[in-house]
């Protein structure tokens, strides 16, 4: 093919489909179990001494409680979408890693880094550098904030636990600064400032955020993503909004 936009295409829609490109029964277990994994896990609530709860509550629990014993339950309550899921997401990585290879890669990872055009050997280097780039001072950032949560908490620093931080993951900052930015929304309409952002740049998005699912409520994905509906430009988000910075950011990036 010399027309470089058609081989480009080739290329998109080779890689779009090469995955599923085995037998149907195979590829019917791996669609199963990976849909039941999915709503297993969208519809879980974990629970506080019998009390289910949303992960905003554990979040808010998480981001505002002084007392151990609380924080812990509360953490803990996070994870115990795990037993509910363990065993089937095993035996889905053994029904992609049999797939794989049957299309002639090592592994599920393998292929889907090639499937998106990324090189293993290349990416691990990308890595293996960001981590000597970053791990000095992220440990010495690290220790500064283990210092002041210890102190919040009434502990020693070797005694801070997972559930010390404000993130189950440890993925955002802990609130430990001055500056609080979830009092700048309070009182306001998240779906609002998100629509008047985009308005600002040219970007209307009304059409999406009427069409979408924006709220809690029971047996809801508790996280968000964006999805094209139809594949023609439907476009919709789902999101678990409070009133905070962190749901602020999450629906601008949806």
């Amino acid at each position: 093919v010399k027309n470089a936009i058609l081989a480009r295409q080739l290329d998109v829609l080779y890689n779009s489909y090469l995955e599923n490109q085995i037998e149907p029964e195979l590829l019917k277990k791996i669609v199963d179990l990976g849909t039941k994994i999915e709503k297993n896990f969208s519809t879980f609530r974990g629970t506080i001494r019998g009390k289910k709860v949303t992960d905003n509550e554990i979040k808010e629990i998480l981001k505002t409680q002084t007392n151990s014993r609380k924080r812990k339950r509360a953490w803990l309550a996070s994870k115990q979408v795990g037993a509910v899921v363990a065993d089937d997401i095993v035996q889905l990585v053994k029904l992609r890693n049999q797939a794989a290879r049957k299309l002639g890669f090592d592994n599920y990872h393998t292929l889907s880094l090639a499937t998106a055009e990324q090189d293993v050997k290349e990416l691990d280097r990308i890595f293996e550098e960001l981590y000597e780039l970053t791990n000095e001072p992220f440990a010495k950032l690290k220790a500064d904030l283990d210092s002041i949560l210890a102190d919040k908490y009434d502990v020693a620093v070797t005694e801070l636990m997972p559930w010390h931080y404000h993130d189950p993951f440890f993925q955002e900052t802990p609130m430990v600064y001055d500056l609080d930015l979830d009092a700048y929304y309070e009182d306001k309409d998240i779906k609002e400032l998100a629509t008047k952002f985009y308005a600002g740049i040219g970007l209307p998005v009304e059409s999406i955020l009427a069409n979408s699912d924006l709220y809690e409520r029971e047996g809801k994905n508790p996280h968000a993503f964006c999805t094209d509906i139809d594949r023609e430009g439907d476009v919709r988000i789902l999101c678990n909004i409070k009133n905070n910075e962190y749901w602020m950011e999450v629906t601008l990036h949806e």
